[in-house]
């Protein structure tokens, strides 16, 4: 996984001008990507690598929304037919005719030209894709910030309920102790951004 932030975003943000503590800060933006990212659920960088995903409807929907987003291109969608009296390796594709892609969200929607065809097949349906920002500049201004202020919270070790500096004691009320704090222990305000994504 790529990094949400360059180290020198971090330190242009907190005002830093100094190399002192550049390795610290660049893994700190290095594990903080990765968590940050793993608690998403999402990689939002493209690998270039297809992804395939397989959705199971049973329901009718116009929308469907895919796992990894941004998406930056559908290379095949195909509905396979899940009816008992038939084989279940036999299946047709859903031509880009018929779905709009809103590649931000990562939803399909479907458009369909007669009755019964705006809705997606009941069926099980793979679409096969590559997701995720070219570059970093396809990441969100408030998940940078979200990671600007992570990668603070770890180094100044907000993360501990009391610290001691030079004898005096300081109580910290994002600590893991704190009973307003989320089970992540992540701060509330970038427990608030990270739910969004």
């Amino acid at each position: 996984m790529a990094n949400l932030i360059t180290l020198e975003e971090y330190k242009a943000a907190k005002n830093m001008t100094k190399p002192d503590m550049d390795e610290v800060l660049q893994i700190l933006i290095t594990n903080t990507s990765a968590i940050i990212q793993a608690y998403i659920g999402r990689n939002l960088f493209n690998s270039g690598e297809p992804i395939e995903e397989y959705i199971n409807l049973d329901y009718d929907t116009r929308n469907i929304y895919l796992d990894q987003y941004p998406v930056n291109e559908i290379i095949s969608i195909d509905v396979y037919d899940n009816r008992p009296l038939y084989d279940s390796t036999v299946h047709f594709p859903i031509y880009p005719s018929s779905y709009i892609l809103s590649p931000k969200e990562g939803m399909l929607m479907r458009t369909g030209g007669g009755p019964g065809d705006c809705y997606w097949p009941q069926a099980p349906i793979k679409v096969v894709y590559t997701a995720g920002a070219i570059d970093d500049k396809g990441i969100p201004p408030e998940l940078k910030q979200a990671t600007i202020d992570l990668v603070t919270y770890y180094h100044k070790e907000e993360y501990k309920d009391s610290k001691s500096i030079r004898g005096a004691t300081t109580n910290n009320n994002t600590g893991s102790g704190n009973s307003n704090s989320p089970s992540t222990n992540f701060p509330p305000h970038i427990q608030r951004v990270l739910d969004l994504f």
